[in-house]
C-alpha cells in the first residue's frame, strides 16, 4: 500500500464529512414536523459545528507538539483530497439527501443520525489503515472516540421509540 494519510489529511477528511452533515441538517431544518424535531436538528447542527471546532483545536495541538519530521509528508505518502475521500463514504454522498421525508420527525432524525454515525465509524476505522504514524493514529483515535460518543448519545435518545414500537406498534411510537 503506497497511500498514507498524515494527521492533516485525516482532519481535512473529517472536516469535509462534518461540513456535509451541516449542509444536510440545514436542509432538514425546513422539513421538521414539530418542535421536537426542530430542537434535535439544531442539536445535531451544533454538534457538527462543535466537531469542526474540535478538529481545528486538534490540528493546532498537533502542529504545536509534532516534531518537524513527523509533520512533513514523506515521498511515499500521498495526502488525499478530502472531498474525494469523504465522498467514498456513502453516508455523506449528495445522493443520500434525496431520500428525505416530506415531514421530518424526531424519531426519523434520531434513526438517521444513528445510521450516519455508524457508517462514519466504519469509514474512519477503514481510514485508520492508512494512518501509519503515531500522530495520525492518535488523531484517528480521537475522531473515532468523538463519533462513538455521539452514537451512544443518539442511541440513548432513540431507545424510547424502539421500546414503544416493540410494545405497541408504530402508532404508539409517535407518542414518545
Amino acid at each position: 500500500m503506497d497511500t498514507e494519510l498524515d494527521p492533516q489529511g485525516i482532519m481535512q477528511i473529517a472536516e469535509e464529512i462534518e461540513y456535509r452533515r451541516i449542509r444536510l441538517y440545514q436542509r432538514v431544518a425546513s422539513l421538521c414536523a414539530d418542535a421536537g424535531a426542530c430542537d434535535l436538528c439544531r442539536e445535531l447542527l451544533a454538534w457538527s459545528r462543535q466537531q469542526v471546532s474540535h478538529l481545528t483545536g486538534l490540528e493546532a495541538r498537533w502542529r504545536a507538539g509534532a516534531p518537524p519530521q513527523e509533520t512533513a509528508c514523506g515521498s511515499a505518502a500521498l495526502v488525499s483530497d478530502a472531498r474525494v475521500m469523504a465522498a467514498l463514504a456513502f453516508f455523506v454522498a449528495e445522493s443520500a439527501t434525496h431520500d428525505l421525508p416530506a415531514a421530518v420527525t424526531r424519531e426519523w432524525m434520531l434513526t438517521d443520525a444513528v445510521g450516519r454515525s455508524r457508517q462514519a465509524i466504519v469509514f474512519y476505522q477503514g481510514l485508520k489503515a492508512f494512518a501509519r504514524d503515531r500522530l495520525a493514529q492518535e488523531v484517528m483515535s480521537e475522531i473515532l472516540q468523538q463519533e462513538d460518543d455521539h452514537l451512544h448519545r443518539m442511541l440513548v435518545e432513540l431507545e424510547p421509540y424502539r421500546q414503544a414500537r416493540h410494545r405497541g406498534g408504530q402508532y404508539l411510537a409517535c407518542v414518545c
